[in-house]
C-alpha cells in the first residue's frame, strides 16, 4: 500500500517509496525508521552489509572528546546516546543477537582544555565529571596512575559494532517493507529531467519516489556526475584487537586522541589513526607500533597483551565532522552521509531526522545545520577539521 506523503508517485512502476545507497549502520536503522512509518523501502549494498566504517569503527557512544565539537553535532548525540540502551536491548530481542551495549563509562585523560569540556558541561546539561587532581573513581591497578586533568562520562559506554550491524541487517531482513539486495553496486541514479526517480544497478534500475544515498565516503564520487560536489572524503583509521591482558581495562578510556575499548570477551579494541590516503584500506606497521605505544601509556598492564588482529576502514570524514542530513538540490536526491567518526553514536538521531524530513514532520532539531541543497554543500568551510579528529 503506497504510502503518498512520502513522496509523488511518477508514472513508471514505482517499486519502493524509498531507495537506500548503503548497507552501512546509518543506511539501515534509516531503512526501518521509514518502514515503521509505513513506507516501503529497497535497500542496495555494493557488498555486503555494515562491512565497512560501521565494521571497523570502536563503537564508542560518544564524540570522542565532546565538548569540541560543533553544536550540530551535540544536538543529534543529545538524541541519539540516550536512545542506544533501548535499542540495543530491542535490536537483541528482535533478532536474537546481542550486539552488546555495554555502559562501562568513558574517561578522558590528560586532557589539554579542562575550562572548555567544563563549559560544555553546563552549556549542554549533560554529565561530566571533571576530575583537576583528584583520581578518577575505581581507577584499575593496571591503568597509567597520571590521569588528571580527567573527564568522568559515568552515562556513556560502548557497542560491539560488527554484532550490531548483524542484528540490525537481521531486523532489516525480517521486515516485510524492506528488500536488501547486497553484492548490487550501483552505476548512477536514474532521473527523469529535474527529479531524480531511482537507481541504477548492474542489474536493472529500482525505482522509488526519493533516493536517499548513505554511502559513506564514497557518497562523493556517486554524486560527482550528477554535479553535486559534496565535501566527503575517506579518512583511513586503522584499529588493533589486544588479547592477554583481561581484567585491565574497565572502561573506555582516551588519551591524546587514542583509545582503549574493553570488550566482554576480555580482549580490548585500540584505536585509531586519522589518515588522508584516499580508498588505501591496507594497514601500516608505523600504526601498529604507535597504537600498542599508546595502548601501554593509558595501561601498562596490557605488557602481557599480544595483537591478535590489525584492521582499517574509511569513515566519511566531512567539515567539522557535520553530517549531510536532507534533501539535495535535486528534488528526489536525499543524503545521510558524512558522520566523521561519529556514524554510530549519531545514527539513530540521524535515522530519525532524515525520517521526519522525508515525511514532512516536525524535525527532531533544527534541520539548518545538516542542509545539503543549493550552497549549503560549498558554504561549509574545509578545513583540517573535515577529518572528523577532535
Amino acid at each position: 500500500m503506497r504510502v503518498q506523503r512520502f513522496g509523488r508517485v511518477v508514472r513508471e512502476a514505482v517499486v519502493s517509496d524509498i531507495a537506500i545507497v548503503g548497507g552501512g549502520i546509518n543506511g539501515l536503522l534509516s531503512a526501518l525508521l521509514l518502514a515503521e512509518r509505513g513506507a516501503s523501502v529497497v535497500v542496495v549494498e555494493q557488498g555486503a552489509c555494515v562491512r565497512e566504517a560501521s565494521w571497523a569503527g570502536g563503537g564508542i557512544l560518544s564524540p570522542l572528546y565532546p565538548w569540541r565539537y560543533d553544536d550540530a553535532v551535540t544536538a543529534l548525540a543529545s538524541i541519539a546516546e540516550p536512545a542506544w540502551p533501548g535499542l540495543a536491548e530491542r535490536l537483541r530481542l528482535e533478532s536474537g543477537i546481542d550486539p552488546q551495549f555495554s555502559p562501562h563509562g568513558i574517561a578522558h585523560l590528560r586532557i589539554e582544555d579542562p575550562e572548555r569540556a567544563e563549559r560544555w558541561q553546563h552549556r549542554s546539561g549533560r554529565r561530566l565529571d571533571l576530575h583537576r587532581r583528584a583520581p578518577l573513581p575505581h581507577w584499575p591497578a593496571g591503568m597509567t596512575e597520571a590521569v588528571t586533568p580527567a573527564t568522568w562520562m559515568p552515562a556513556h559506554g560502548s557497542i560491539r559494532t560488527p554484532r550490531l550491524g548483524q542484528a540490525l541487517r537481521a531486523r532489516v531482513m525480517q521486515h516485510e517493507r524492506i528488500t536488501l539486495h547486497e553484492h548490487r553496486p550501483v552505476t548512477g541514479l536514474v532521473r527523469r529531467a529535474d527529479r531524480v526517480i531511482g537507481v541504477a544497478t548492474d542489474t536493472g534500475p529500482l525505482m522509488a519516489n526519493n533516493t536517499v544515498i548513505a554511502g559513506g565516503p564514497w557518497t562523493r564520487p556517486l554524486l560527482a556526475p550528477l554535479g553535486i560536489e559534496v565535501p566527503i572524503r575517506p579518512v583511513r583509521g586503522q584499529m588493533l584487537l589486544l588479547q592477554g591482558a583481561p581484567d585491565v581495562v574497565d572502561r573506555v578510556v582516551l588519551m591524546g586522541g587514542d583509545y582503549l575499548i574493553p570488550r566482554r570477551d576480555g580482549q580490548v579494541l585500540v584505536g585509531s589513526t586519522f589518515e588522508s590516503c584516499g580508498f588505501d584500506k591496507s594497514t601500516t606497521r608505523t600504526a601498529r607500533e604507535r597504537l600498542q605505544a599508546s595502548a601501554l601509556a593509558m595501561a601498562p598492564g596490557l605488557a602481557p597483551a599480544s595483537v591478535v588482529a590489525h584492521w582499517a576502514g574509511l569513515r566519511p570524514g566531512s567539515p567539522h565532522g557535520v553530517p549531510f542530513i536532507g534533501e539535495t538540490s535535486l528534488p528526489g536526491l536525499w543524503l545521510n552521509a558524512g558522520h566523521a567518526g561519529n556514524g554510530v553514536v549519531l545514527a539513530p538521531a540521524s535515522a530519525q531526522l532524515l525520517a521526519e524530513l522525508l515525511g514532512n514532520e516536525s524535525p527532531c532539531v533544527d534541520p539548518t545545520p545538516y542542509r545539503c541543497d543549493g550552497t549549503a554543500l560549498t558554504a561549509r568551510d574545509e578545513g583540517p577539521a573535515a577529518t572528523g579528529r577532535h
